[in-house]
């Protein structure tokens, strides 16, 4: 029951601001893809980090990666001892 006034104000705020992508400007089809703010286009050209990357900020390794790691910068900023992990 609570899922049609959701729906209706969704719709609502829709008309009154357009969903538009964030990167080019062109209308967003909400039912096309799982991306609310990206344009098929622009969604289709994200890259998403893979393997091997910091556990702790997300940032990729290159190169050849042993082990888990985490930065040492990363470690030294927080106040953490810089040891490897």
């Amino acid at each position: 029951m609570k899922a049609a006034p959701a729906e209706f104000l969704r719709g609502l705020s829709d008309v009154i601001f357009p969903p538009s992508c964030v990167h080019c400007r062109a209308i967003v089809e909400t039912e096309a893809h799982a991306y609310r703010h990206l344009c098929v286009h622009c969604a289709s050209q994200l890259d998403f980090v893979q393997p091997p990357y910091c556990l702790t900020c997300g940032h990729p390794f290159y190169g050849v990666v042993e082990g888990e790691r985490i930065e040492i910068e990363l470690l030294t900023s927080t106040g953490m001892a810089a040891v490897p992990v």
